[in-house]
């Protein structure tokens, strides 16, 4: 799979370079998800480990983006069009995303951060992530829901579920009010903003904890 992005990347490459296009073209990569490709012996995309979220980002603005920058900020795919019109000088459109162009030309001011925290929701759970750790809750069964905790920078594979710990009990508390903030009723709201002639379908909160 990564062979063939590889060559099709190339092909438009080349294709933009045969018509003198490159240069002032703003090219952006990325993936709408990851792959567990057997990480804890499971396959597919909809888990809440890193090899499900994480994806890839790749941007090319000659003159710009300075050749070989890397960054490690946490960034959503919702930051993507923000990011894009403030690249191409338009105005901000109606979203919840924050334009991280500043990071792509390596303006960004040192000690503050893009985003403290990610926030990911997928039909059986949510998932809070910062720097240092992560929060999974998900469903269990028809009525029941579990939590899974892990400490990022100790156990970078998620092989050890800290959540009943003292120390998971403290992310969780950390990330809680965040689960609160992103309530139903706070999506709902800003979604009939963005688009007020949309019926929204109901919306109900499952977090348990």
């Amino acid at each position: 799979m990564i062979s063939l992005i590889d060559r099709c990347m190339a092909q438009i490459l080349d294709a933009m370079t045969r018509l003198g296009l490159l240069e002032n073209t703003l090219l952006v990569a990325t993936s709408d998800h990851g792959e567990q490709l057997g990480h804890r012996h499971l396959y597919s995309k909809c888990y809440g480990y890193e090899p499900s979220l994480r994806v890839p980002l790749l941007m090319h603005a000659p003159g710009t983006v300075p050749a070989g920058l890397e960054r490690d900020d946490l960034i959503e795919h919702i930051d993507l069009i923000p990011t894009v019109c403030d690249a191409l000088g338009l105005p901000a459109m109606g979203t919840s995303g924050r334009s991280f162009w500043d990071r792509c030309r390596g303006e960004a001011p040192a000690g503050h951060p893009h985003r403290d925290f990610t926030y990911c929701s997928y039909s059986d759970g949510q998932i809070f992530r910062d720097c240092e750790a992560k929060w999974i809750h998900r469903k269990a069964g028809e009525s029941r829901f579990a939590d899974e905790v892990y400490d990022l920078k100790d156990d970078p594979r998620e092989q050890t579920n800290i959540a009943a710990t003292e120390q998971g009990r403290a992310v969780i508390a950390r990330f809680l009010p965040r689960l609160q903030e992103l309530s139903m009723d706070g999506l709902r709201n800003d979604i009939s903003v963005t688009h007020p002639a949309h019926t929204q379908p109901p919306l109900i909160p499952f977090f348990t904890t």
